[in-house]
């Protein structure tokens, strides 16, 4: 236990020394602010085990494993990236690209993503794949306190909507709050194979980030083990809290 205080205590320290370079979110998809040459690696843990379940013996769940992921993104050409990442759960492999289509001092940025996904659903000896279709949206710092975040887009393996909101609150340039909320629109319309999927509660999460120039550390609890709006949309089977944290590092710069 001591050497995980001490890692989560070097963290902490390592945040506190200079601004971020991009207002990103936990799950949510953020319009990029990376330039040509530029990237980013990232990487995730949703730790399975229950935040209030015996939390000085399991390390407040840590014990209980988790899963991770690992994703880079660089810039290519103007604001066009490639995306490559791998997740635990499923054994899933995403390789995609992405185009902000605002300027990046626009009062509202947007940004266009597509991913191809490729993955192991219990049951089925075959791989899985498909397409996700998702368009960002994130407003300017309202007083340089409030920034709202939306995705939205579409499914092509579940064939359904897949939905996030975002808001982030600064409490210094370098600390702030985060929230993330995924509503379930179609729990009572979907079809049956398409229900079984589905949890029985919104996923969301709450999250402390802290920045710096070349990194982003963000420490999260939420009831839902997913990485992104594909996985977060489909909902959470409790309300239980999990811990959760993201390294995302800065490239090129």
């Amino acid at each position: 236990m001591r050497n995980k205080m001490l890692s989560l205590l070097t963290l902490l320290i390592c945040g506190s020394l200079l601004h971020g370079y991009q207002n990103s979110a936990p799950s949510l998809i953020t319009p990029s602010n990376l330039y040509p040459g530029e990237s980013e690696v990232n990487l995730a843990h949703r730790f399975y085990g229950k935040l209030k379940d015996e939390p000085l013996d399991t390390f407040f769940g840590m014990d209980n494993g988790a899963n991770v992921q690992v994703s880079a993104r660089a810039c290519v050409w103007k604001s066009l990236e490639l995306k490559a990442g791998y997740t635990r759960s499923g054994k899933q492999y995403d390789l995609g690209m992405s185009y902000r289509i605002s300027p990046v001092d626009f009062p509202i940025l947007a940004q266009l993503d597509w991913k191809y996904f490729s993955f192991v659903q219990p049951g089925i000896s075959s791989r899985r794949e498909n397409f996700l279709y998702l368009a960002a949206f994130q407003a300017a710092p309202w007083k340089d306190r409030l920034v709202l975040t939306l995705n939205t887009g579409y499914d092509g393996y579940y064939e359904r909507p897949v939905n996030g909101l975002g808001m982030q609150i600064f409490a210094t340039d370098k600390l702030s709050l985060i929230g993330e909320y995924y509503p379930v629109w179609d729990r009572d319309s979907a079809t049956n194979i398409v229900k079984q999927y589905l949890g029985k509660h919104d996923a969301y999460c709450i999250a402390i980030k802290a920045d710096t120039y070349g990194h982003h550390f963000i420490f999260s609890a939420g009831n839902s083990a997913g990485m992104d709006p594909r996985k977060q949309s489909l909902g959470a089977d409790t309300r239980d809290l999990h811990l959760g944290f993201n390294i995302q590092r800065r490239l090129g710069s």
